[in-house]
This record gives structure tokens, C-alpha cells and sequence, in this order.
């Protein structure tokens, strides 16, 4: 089955998972609760142990103007502005450190995701299917957000 499997990890970057990130401060006391950082860093190392393929789906990252014109916003859009979160080249749209992708193990890093979902509006559905992957185990954050409605999505795929 290791060979059908992949890794998916959302939006695993440093706004969200370091201490001095700009979107950790709503997250913090959960990241901790719950030791993201290292079941994160648990599933990554019995995927490569595994050779199982990392796909990494990142956040859209903010730049100036990127919002312009929009007609409906959301809470989530809201603070991503007002704080400059995942900042277009900022270290804070960095992969966390320990986390990066590793070419060797066939890890893929795949296109921005607009909304909660990592297979609406980018190529991760069409990149497990090019490896005939079947089985998905998804981390990262936001479990209530991204991580299910990812989850719920793949299951439509």
C-alpha cells in the first residue's frame, strides 16, 4: 500500500507554526496542546523512511494588491491583509525549517490554494492521479479548516 500512498502537508509554513509567526498568536495555545510541530514531523519521517511522496500545499501568499477589487470578503482574507501574513518572499511564507521538501523522495511542492480546499482550484487531484496514488494521509494546519475540508474533498476525488 506504501507504494499508493502520499503525504499531504497544508500550509506548514512559518506564519502559522513558528512562535514568532503572524498567524500563530490565534493558534498557539493549540499548537501546543496538541504537539503539531511534532506529529508533523512524525508523519514526514515515517513517509520518507517509507519512501512515501510529499505533496505540499501552501497558502496563497499576500503582496500588495492582491486583494484589490474583491467584492466578497471573508474573516480569513480580513486578517491576511491587516497582518501581511504569508507575505509573498517573507520568511513567514517559508516552509517551517525541518519540514522542507525533499526532491529525492519524489515530494512535490503543488500550486497556492485559494480556499480551504487543496484539490479546488489547483493540480493536487491531477498529481496523485499521474502516480496512481489511492490512499492519502493528510496533516498540517487548520485540522477544523483546511486539513477537513481537504479530507472531505479528497473523498469526492
Amino acid at each position: 500500500m506504501a507504494a499508493k500512498t502520499a503525504l499531504v502537508l497544508i500550509d506548514v509554513c512559518n506564519d502559522f507554526l513558528h512562535p514568532d509567526g503572524k498567524a500563530t498568536g490565534a493558534l498557539a495555545d493549540s499548537l501546543a496542546n496538541s504537539k503539531t510541530v511534532d506529529h508533523i514531523q512524525q508523519a514526514l519521517k515515517v513517509a520518507r523512511s517509507n519512501k512515501i511522496p510529499v505533496y505540499y500545499s501552501l497558502h496563497q501568499q499576500y503582496h500588495d494588491g492582491k486583494y484589490t477589487g474583491f467584492e466578497h470578503w471573508n474573516d480569513m482574507l480580513r486578517s491576511i491583509q491587516a497582518s501581511r501574513s504569508f507575505e509573498k518572499g517573507s520568511w513567514g511564507a517559508k516552509i517551517y525549517e525541518g519540514l522542507e521538501p525533499d526532491l529525492k523522495n519524489g515530494d512535490v511542492v503543488i500550486s497556492k490554494h485559494w480556499n480551504q480546499s487543496s484539490f479546488h482550484s489547483i493540480d493536487l487531484d491531477w498529481l496523485l492521479r499521474q502516480r496512481d496514488i489511492t490512499h492519502v494521509v493528510f496533516a498540517g494546519l487548520v485540522a477544523k479548516a483546511c486539513i477537513e475540508t481537504t479530507a472531505r474533498m479528497a473523498n469526492e476525488q
